[in-house]
């Protein structure tokens, strides 16, 4: 349990984007409640910061965005109580994505439905050791969910590197259900554009057969201004605007004193798109309301 802590305080935005489309959404946050209402069956040997539900929603006025969806941590594995707390609490302004496996109830599932969850999130990603993260739902879960998925009209969220994603594309593409790539799909920045993971992926998003967040802040090796996944970004434009998101990855966990801030990633997103309004719209509002169904 060392360095199990969530006393620390959340970044929050020192920025406040104008001009924003109305209905504009982050697409990739988390919460993180108190270790005594919510205890998590996964302690991480890091410090958590503090994002209750409520410094969630303050996040997102201060940011001067209408509306997020909320993925489940795998520090909390497939207890998503504070998950369905933060769906219920919201106004009906968030959207979720849960953790569950193949013994998940239908009953658990439907409440999960009930409160706002829009997808299950799959992690494939690995310790030093070899051994899968603890508390991530690994891809061969997905099978096995995916006709109850089929049934609420849900999507298939992923984290994993993209050699690892290309690696298993089929079975995440079989249940002919919309899949979406956390993190820009965790591109090598070093691997460039001619990469061959990044080209297929390319063609994916072409096909519209997925849909990949733009989200920096874990692929970068230059911050604060991310000039490197600058040339990803556009590409991944001018292959298909129609599959594309934006998501902030607050409160950024694992980046205790160096978090970004929420709003100034949401202005240079901005900047990248180079004043295209329809593209602008696309990512932050029309793609986030067909995926998760605001």
């Amino acid at each position: 349990m060392s360095g199990y802590r969530t006393n620390i305080p959340a970044a929050v935005p020192k920025v406040r984007v104008r001009d924003l489309p109305l209905g504009s959404c982050d697409t990739h946050t988390h919460v993180f409640g108190g270790s005594i209402k919510y205890p998590m069956p996964y302690v991480p040997n890091y410090p958590v910061p503090l994002a209750t539900p409520e410094i969630h929603l303050n996040m997102l006025e201060i940011l001067g965005i209408t509306r997020s969806v909320v993925v489940q941590p795998t520090q909390y594995g497939s207890n998503v109580d504070l998950l369905i707390d933060a769906l219920r609490n919201s106004e009906n302004r968030l959207r979720g994505v849960a953790a569950a496996r193949s013994d998940t109830t239908d009953e658990a599932l439907q409440t999960m439905q009930d409160a706002g969850v829009r997808g299950l999130r799959f992690v494939h990603a690995f310790l030093p050791n070899g051994k899968l993260r603890p508390g991530a739902i690994p891809f061969d879960e997905i099978n096995l969910l995916s006709s109850r998925m089929n049934s609420f009209g849900w999507s298939v969220n992923v984290w994993a590197q993209l050699p690892n994603i290309m690696e298993n594309i089929e079975t995440l593409l079989k249940p002919n259900l919309p899949v979406v790539l956390e993190h820009i799909g965790m591109v090598n920045v070093e691997a460039g554009l001619d990469d061959q993971n990044f080209v297929k992926l390319l063609s994916l998003v072409r096909e519209q057969r997925i849909s990949v967040k733009i989200s920096l802040c874990r692929c970068s090796k230059l911050p604060p201004k991310y000039n490197d996944l600058k040339p990803f970004v556009d590409a991944l434009i001018d292959a298909n605007p129609n599959q594309l998101l934006w998501g902030s990855d607050w409160p950024y966990i694992r980046m205790i004193g160096e978090e970004p801030d929420a709003g100034e990633l949401l202005d240079l997103m901005k900047s990248w798109v180079d004043g295209d309004d329809d593209i602008l719209e696309k990512i932050l509002v029309t793609n986030p309301e067909q995926l998760y169904g605001f």
